[in-house]
């Protein structure tokens, strides 16, 4: 029997890593989170904001996606390497790069508050950013 999620059943599903999946449905899609992780891994108040069906944390994939990935970054290369397995090197650190922008230019847009309710997620991520991802100088400007 297939998957089912609040957006409903599953067409397309990616596994990030243990308990986290990435679906796609006939009208939707987005992150889950099964409970467990997202209770070792994000703050109460975080999970508390997006739906829970079928013991996992729904965050949707056009704004809630981006959620998990700034609270735990590292998730940001498994999620790139699952849905591009035969990127080469460069190419999966580009794709990682983009990805880790991306995430943190949609948390500014969609959940602006975290950057002032969070300043130690904030400076994780940037650190992160710089040091494990090696952001250039340029790169870092989105942090202005």
């Amino acid at each position: 029997m297939a998957m089912q999620t609040i957006w409903g059943q599953v067409q397309d599903k990616t596994n990030i890593c243990r308990g986290v999946i990435s679906v796609g449905t006939a009208s939707h899609g987005g992150l889950l989170l099964a409970s467990g992780y997202a209770k070792k891994h994000l703050l109460p108040e975080i999970v508390n904001l997006v739906p829970f069906y079928n013991n996992y944390f729904c965050f949707e994939e056009d704004c809630d996606f981006n959620i998990p990935l700034f609270f735990i970054p590292d998730l940001i290369p498994k999620m790139v390497k699952s849905f591009w397995p035969n990127l080469s090197g460069q190419e999966l650190d580009e794709k990682v790069k983009k990805y880790a922008g991306y995430t943190y230019n949609a948390i500014k847009r969609y959940y602006e508050s975290f950057l002032n309710d969070y300043p130690m997620v904030v400076l994780r991520f940037k650190d992160y950013c710089q040091f494990e991802l090696n952001f250039t100088d340029d790169e870092m400007k989105i942090f202005e």
